[in-house]
């Protein structure tokens, strides 16, 4: 590369962040969107000789709305490296105030370029970063209206090493159930939070009943999430965690020692102290039993549990009809 080049390179990279500061902090009026053929004319005024106008054109697109976006994107993988980084910097200034009806293509275009080598995905991955908070709380926001259930961890909190200060209720699991409306694509929302094999975070519940391709699953494995099989949801505990939890001497089953708030357990008539000895007719001797039964299950399966219950001072057996609830 001869250093002209070279020196055009540079000049292009420091004005990124000039770029994505006069798009985001100043929030200057975003012009009607162009059309196709003044953004054709832009693009190619990424690469004129005139430094002004190349400047003038990659504000021009960054102010112009998303509709370029597939011209766009092909000048950054396919044109000269100027206009491929022009190019980048015009998606870190959308980026900086993303339009919501546009963000998820934003997104979809970054995460192409940030595989690209040299220059142009090291910037992809710089901009990608620069919106970390506000691209999970998006992806957070969009999980629930595609229908995953998500719990958060009651008894910790983290605290963000980018933000000190800022503290965080971290997230327990992610469940994707039967009523996921979102198929194999809404998965990228959770595959563009931040998860790495050192930090794990939350699980990713694989409900039975759902209708996502086993194929998106393993994509959420490979790019470093854990994965984990699931059935319908009872709302019981040990009190211990799991693990063996003996019933009274000489009486096999298993004791509910906790009970989730409204949970088809407590909805379905199931009390704490019942101990549970069948699970329709297979027989229950301990926690992991249940455990191993329910996975077998999906939301909204009716299964009657026969349990020992304590009436009067007299221990008796009670049938009782649970509907297993959802995560």
């Amino acid at each position: 590369m001869v250093v002209t080049e070279w020196c055009r390179m540079s000049m292009a990279l420091t004005m990124m962040s000039c770029c994505v500061m006069v798009a985001g902090a100043a929030d200057p009026p975003i012009k009607p969107k162009a059309d196709a053929a003044q953004i054709d004319r832009w693009i190619a005024e990424l690469d004129h000789d005139d430094f002004a106008v190349r400047e003038s054109a990659t504000l021009s697109l960054a102010k112009s709305g998303v509709a370029g976006l597939p011209a766009l994107m092909t000048a950054a993988r396919e044109a000269s490296p100027e206009v491929r980084i022009r190019a980048t910097q015009v998606l870190a200034a959308w980026y900086a105030r993303p339009d919501k009806d546009a963000v998820d293509a934003v997104e979809d275009a970054l995460e192409q370029l940030r595989d690209a080598a040299g220059t142009v995905g090291d910037q992809a991955d710089v901009t990608w970063d620069s919106q970390r908070r506000a691209r999970e709380q998006r992806c957070l926001a969009r999980l629930e209206e595609l229908g995953a259930g998500i719990e958060y961890r009651e008894d910790a909190y983290t605290v963000d090493r980018e933000e000190p200060g800022v503290r965080n209720r971290p997230i327990s699991h992610i469940a994707i159930t039967p009523r996921w409306k979102g198929g194999d694509d809404g998965l990228k929302y959770i595959r563009r939070m931040r998860q790495t094999p050192l930090s794990p975070g939350f699980i990713v519940y694989r409900v039975n009943g759902n209708t996502v391709s086993a194929a998106a699953f393993q994509s959420l494995e490979d790019a470093g999430h854990r994965v984990e099989k699931r059935g319908a949801k009872l709302g019981v505990g040990n009190g211990n965690g799991f693990g063996f939890n003996p019933a009274p001497v000489n009486v096999p089953g298993f004791r509910v020692e906790s009970m989730k708030r409204d949970s088809a357990a407590e909805k379905h008539g199931l009390l704490l102290d019942d101990i549970i000895t069948q699970f329709g007719d297979k027989p229950v001797t301990d926690f992991n039993d249940l455990v191993t039964y329910l996975l077998a299950t999906k939301p909204g399966d009716k299964v009657e549990f026969t349990v020992l219950r304590e009436q009067k001072g007299e221990r008796v057996t009670v049938k009782v009809t649970v509907e297993l609830g959802d995560w």
